[in-house]
């Protein structure tokens, strides 16, 4: 492994391909945002840190690479089957475990309430796309229960991003 992938600058390998190539910046290869976008989406469901749901939070609205175009990256970056999205919805809104980032230019709170309100679109976005054995009606109700019966930002467990 080379230098520039241990600092985290191209994407680790993680089984992946290369979807839109790379940008010389500097003299380092820097990864395409598709291909940024898609290794944060596959890494949210390894160790959801603030800082990936930030990087997600800034491609989308900076850049305009939407999170429903990054889980259809995210399937052909990793050649993962249909039902490897769902998980990686779920893990969109999961900030249970998500410990604060002070290099961050926001809080924690402002990340996480901005995910709370995109994830249920994300869910209908599925649910409009997917093709009936794509993903199970089971799995498409326990995902719409999940995101429905989360505690607002601030309450119980929900505001520990603070």
């Amino acid at each position: 492994m080379d230098l520039i992938t241990e600092l985290g600058i191209v994407p680790p390998p993680r089984g992946g391909h290369v979807l839109e190539g790379f940008t010389e910046a500097g003299g380092l290869r820097i990864a395409g945002l598709g291909d940024l976008l898609a290794t944060k989406l596959e890494v949210l469901t390894d160790r959801g840190e603030l800082r990936e749901h930030f990087d997600i939070w800034r491609i989308e609205t900076e850049a305009g690479r939407r999170i429903e175009e990054g889980l259809a990256l995210f399937l052909a970056r990793y050649g993962a089957d249909d039902d490897a999205v769902l998980p990686v919805v779920r893990a969109l809104g999961s900030f249970d475990d998500v410990a604060d980032d002070p290099f961050l230019p926001v809080g924690g709170d402002q990340v996480e309430s901005w995910f709370r309100a995109r994830q249920p679109e994300v869910a209908v976005h599925l649910d409009r796309t997917a093709s009936s054995d794509a993903v199970a009606a089971g799995e498409r109700a326990a995902l719409h229960e999940a995101v429905a019966v989360r505690p607002p930002v601030g309450v119980g467990g929900a505001d520990r991003c603070r």
